[in-house]
C-alpha cells in the first residue's frame, strides 16, 4: 500500500467515526437547554465529582492494557495467535476491573462523602461504578472491531446507543426528574446492554481461550505505564478539586459546562481519527515510509484540529449565552484557551508513539508525572486569584510540558520527521484569526443591533406566529428567538472570518494546490464531457 494510500484509509474510517460523534454532538447541543435547566450548575459539578471517582478507578486499570493487545496483536502472525490475544487481553481486562471496582462499592458511603461532602449520596457512586464495569470490562472487546477495521459496523452501533441513551436521558431525566439520579440510571442501562453485545460479538469471532504467556507479556506491557496513569489523575483532577473547594460545586459545574464544549474537538477529531490511528500506526510503522506517513498524517490532523478550534472557540461564547442561563457564560478567551489545551494534549498522542513502538512505556509514566508536577504547582498559583481562567492557563501550561518532553524522550527510539515551519505557521494562522474574528461585533457599531432585530425580527416573528410558535409558553418562545438575532449574526460572521483559516491551508500547500485546482477544473469541464 502507498504512502498516500494509508493516509487516505486512515482518514476514510476517521470519516466514518466521526459522523457517529457529529451526529451524538448536534443532539447534545438540542438537549443541551434542558439538561442545563433540569440538572443546574449543582448537578453539573456531582457529574463532574463522580468522573473524579471514576478516574481513579480506571488510573488502576489503565487504559495499557488496550494498548498492549493492539501492540501484540500486530506483533503475533497467524490467526490463532491473534484470537488468543483478543481473548486474554478480554480476561485480563475483566478481572482487572473487578478487582479494583468492587471495594469502592463496598466502601461507597466514604467515597461518596469525600466527593461530595454528603454521604447520603452513596447511591450515586454505587450506579457510577457498576457502569464503569460494564464499560471498561468490554473494552477489548470494542477494540477489536476497531482493529478488523470495521469503521461502518462500530459507527451503527454507536448510533444505536446514542438513540437508546438519549431515550433513557429523556424518561429519567425530564420526564421522571430525577436529575443526577436519572443520568445515572440511564448511563448504566446502556452500559450493561452494550457490553454484552460487544463481548458476545469479539467472543464469537475469536472464541473463549487463555494463554498464561500472552497474558504476561500484556501486563508487562501495561503495568509500567500505572504511576503514568496515576500522574494524570492528579493532573486531570487537580483543577477540580481546587475549584470544588475554593469556589464551589456551582463554579465547578461552569468548568465542567466549558470543557463539556472544548472537548467536543475531542469527539469530532481526536476520538474518531485514535480509533483507526491508534491501531494502523503500528502497521504504518513498519512500512520503509512508515516515519513520513506518520508526519504528513499529523499535519493533517493538525490542520484539522486548528480549523475546528477556532470554529468552537468563536461560538461556544454565542451559544451559551443563547441556550444556557447566565451562569454558564464564560468570556471568548477563556475557551480558546480551553479548547488550544485540548488541541496540544492530542499532538502529544502522535509525539510519544516512538516509546510505545519500542516498548520503553516506563518513560511514559515518567512524562506523565512530570507534567503532573507542572499541573499541580500552575494549578495551585493560578486558580485561587484568576478562578477558571487560571485553571484553563494551568492546563495549556501542562499539556505543552508534556508534548516537548515527550518529542525529546521519543524521537530517539522512532524518528519521526515532523514539519515545523508548517506546524507553528498553522498555530500562528489559527491564534491570529481567532483574535481577528472574536473582536467583530454588531454590537460595536452604533445603531445597528436595534436596525438588525427590526429588519429581520419582523418577518421571523410572522413566521414564527404563523407555524404557531407564539402558543409555546405564552409566546416567549418568540421574544427570546428575536431578542437573541444579534447573537445569531455574530455568530454568523464570526464563522465566515474563522473559515478564512482554510485559504492558509492552501498557501502552505497542507491542502495541495495541484489537486485542488484539478479538482475544480474537473467539476467546471464535467457538463461539458457530459453533453
Amino acid at each position: 500500500m502507498t504512502k498516500s494510500s494509508h493516509i487516505w484509509q486512515t482518514f476514510k474510517h476517521a470519516l466514518i467515526y466521526s459522523t457517529a460523534g457529529l451526529l451524538g454532538k448536534a443532539i447534545g447541543f438540542i438537549m443541551l437547554p434542558v439538561y442545563a435547566h433540569y440538572l443546574r450548575g449543582e448537578g453539573y459539578g456531582t457529574i463532574g465529582m463522580i468522573d473524579v471517582v471514576l478516574s481513579v478507578l480506571t488510573l488502576l486499570i489503565g487504559y495499557g492494557i488496550q494498548g498492549a493487545m493492539t501492540r501484540f496483536y500486530y506483533e503475533r502472525e497467524t490467526l490463532e495467535e491473534h484470537r488468543q490475544v483478543v481473548s486474554s487481553a478480554i480476561f485480563v481486562m475483566l478481572a482487572l476491573t473487578l478487582s479494583v471496582s468492587l471495594p469502592v462499592v463496598l466502601f461507597n458511603k466514604p467515597v461518596a462523602y469525600l466527593a461530595f461532602g454528603d454521604s447520603d449520596k452513596a447511591i450515586y457512586i454505587t450506579l457510577a461504578v457498576f457502569t464503569f464495569i460494564a464499560d471498561i470490562s468490554s473494552k477489548n472487546a470494542e477494540t477489536y472491531i476497531l482493529i478488523k477495521q470495521q469503521s461502518i459496523f462500530f459507527s451503527i452501533l454507536s448510533l444505536c446507543r446514542l438513540v437508546l441513551a438519549l431515550s433513557l436521558n429523556i424518561y429519567f431525566i425530564v420526564h421522571l426528574e430525577l436529575g443526577v439520579l436519572g443520568y445515572l440510571y440511564s448511563g448504566l442501562i446502556v452500559a450493561i446492554f452494550f457490553s454484552a453485545f460487544n463481548h458476545c460479538y469479539a467472543l464469537y469471532h475469536v472464541g473463549l481461550s487463555f494463554n498464561k504467556d500472552i497474558a504476561i507479556d500484556i501486563l508487562k506491557w501495561s503495568l509500567p505505564l500505572l504511576p503514568g496513569y496515576i500522574a494524570m489523575f492528579i493532573r486531570g483532577n487537580t483543577d477540580r478539586v481546587i475549584l470544588r473547594t475554593t469556589l464551589g460545586l456551582s463554579k465547578l459545574g461552569t468548568y465542567e459546562m466549558l470543557f463539556k464544549f472544548a472537548t467536543l474537538i475531542g469527539f469530532l477529531v481526536v476520538e474518531p481519527f485514535s480509533k483507526i490511528w491508534g491501531v494502523k500506526r503500528f502497521e504504518v510503522a513498519e512500512k520503509v515510509n512508515g516515519p513520513s506517513i506518520m508526519a504528513s498524517v499529523f499535519n493533517i490532523q493538525l490542520a484539522i484540529l486548528l480549523f475546528i478550534g477556532i470554529i468552537l472557540s468563536l461560538e461556544i461564547p454565542i451559544v451559551l449565552r443563547i441556550l444556557t442561563p447566565t451562569e454558564f457564560w464564560i468570556a471568548g478567551i477563556t475557551v480558546l484557551l480551553a479548547v488550544m489545551s485540548r488541541v496540544i494534549l492530542a499532538c502529544y498522542y502522535h509525539f510519544f508513539f516512538g516509546l510505545l513502538y519500542a516498548k520503553k512505556t516506563h518513560k511514559v509514566s515518567i512524562i506523565q508525572i512530570a507534567s503532573a508536577v507542572v499541573s499541580v504547582i500552575a494549578n495551585i498559583l493560578l486558580i485561587i486569584p484568576f478562578g477558571i481562567f487560571g485553571a484553563v492557563v494551568a492546563s495549556c501550561l501542562a499539556n505543552t510540558f508534556q508534548c516537548v518532553l515527550a518529542y525529546r524522550l521519543s524521537q530517539p527510539f522512532y524518528r519521526i520527521p515532523y514539519d515545523w515551519k508548517r506546524i507553528i505557521f498553522m498555530s500562528g494562522l489559527s491564534i491570529s484569526i481567532f483574535f481577528l474574528a472574536d473582536w467583530i461585533s454588531i454590537e460595536k457599531i452604533n445603531g445597528m443591533t436595534p436596525w438588525i432585530v427590526d429588519t429581520v425580527g419582523t418577518p421571523l416573528t410572522g413566521f414564527l406566529m404563523w407555524i404557531k410558535a407564539d402558543s409555546i409558553k405564552d409566546g416567549k418562545i418568540v421574544d427570546y428567538l428575536v431578542n437573541n438575532i444579534p447573537l445569531l449574526v455574530d455568530g454568523g460572521l464570526k464563522f465566515i472570518v474563522g473559515c478564512s483559516f482554510l485559504l492558509g491551508l492552501v498557501w502552505t500547500d497542507i491542502i495541495p494546490r495541484k489537486k485542488l485546482i484539478a479538482i475544480v477544473r474537473q467539476r467546471s469541464l464535467s457538463p461539458i464531457s457530459n453533453t
